[in-house]
């Protein structure tokens, strides 16, 4: 817009100049990789084509650099000296990167690829070990769909009496500053809930236990696996994603990415609020 039409024309060349300076950074990798026999197997270019291919690359690579040279030729006229000599320099480390990426596989092997997926059944079946469970850890909301996510722990758990702990976390606006030391109606109701679900599905050769704690769910809960030492965990998730990930919040995702240990994900009904007396 400074320079008028004469300005907009010399743009237009510099960007011309840019794009052609692309292209054997695209081509010459692309010959490397069509003629390993290692990659392409049956499909690797014949000799012939390797040769026609390099006299190709070699004449892009030779007409880039008598543009490149007549630009800056151009410019060493109408171009401050410091100017010039950093976009000289910049040219020369784009030309030592071409020289790089041409010549390294010739001096040095690359990755070689499996022809074929290896998949040995019986391999896989010798190796086939029970998942012992002593102790499962179930993350609860204190919402309804809480049952769904207890009735798959209850029916893992009971053929191998392992033990179970139902975790909640408490993620009031106080707890978050306060943690454990914050006291309110809700830190009451989310114990007194856990208490009672206890209570009710223990079994003698079934022990329950309780874990509540403060702060972000995802935070608390990938902590709680890691201090409890649980061998599954099982969790509820809604199955929503996009903005209602955004506004409901995604522990399911936060939580798998971060622990070693199985996850059971049990899908609830619905995006649910944790349920408190008013």
């Amino acid at each position: 817009a400074l320079s008028g039409d004469a300005g907009t024309y010399r743009l237009l060349i510099l960007s011309q100049v840019i794009l052609s300076l692309q292209l054997p950074f695209a081509v010459i990798p692309l010959i490397h990789f069509t003629s390993d026999s290692n990659k392409m197997g049956a499909f690797s270019n014949p000799v012939w084509v390797k040769i026609i291919a390099w006299i190709v690359a070699g004449i892009i690579v030779v007409l880039n650099l008598k543009l490149v040279l007549d630009v800056l030729a151009g410019w060493q006229a109408a171009t401050p000296l410091l100017l010039w000599l950093m976009v000289l320099a910049a040219v020369l480390v784009m030309f030592g990167v071409l020289v790089y990426i041409a010549g390294r596989p010739l001096f040095r092997l690359g990755k070689v690829w499996e022809g074929v997926i290896i998949a040995d059944g019986q391999a896989v079946a010798s190796t086939i070990r029970p998942l012992p469970l002593k102790h499962i850890g179930v993350a609860l909301e204190h919402a309804a769909g809480d049952a769904e996510v207890i009735s798959a722990a209850l029916t893992l758990a009971r053929p191998q009496k392992a033990r179970l702990t139902l975790l909640h976390v408490v993620e009031t606006p106080g707890t978050m500053v306060y943690g454990k030391e914050s006291r309110s109606r809700h830190n009451v109701e989310d114990e007194a809930y856990l208490e009672a679900l206890a209570r009710e599905i223990e079994e003698r050769d079934l022990p329950v236990e309780i874990m509540v704690c403060f702060g972000k769910p995802g935070e608390e809960i990938i902590k709680a696996v890691k201090e409890a030492g649980f061998d599954l965990l099982v969790l509820g998730s809604h199955g929503h994603r996009g903005l209602e990930d955004i506004i409901y919040g995604q522990t399911v995702e936060s939580v798998r990415h971060a622990i070693t240990i199985p996850v059971l994900i049990v899908r609830t009904s619905g995006p649910e609020q944790a349920q408190h007396s008013v």
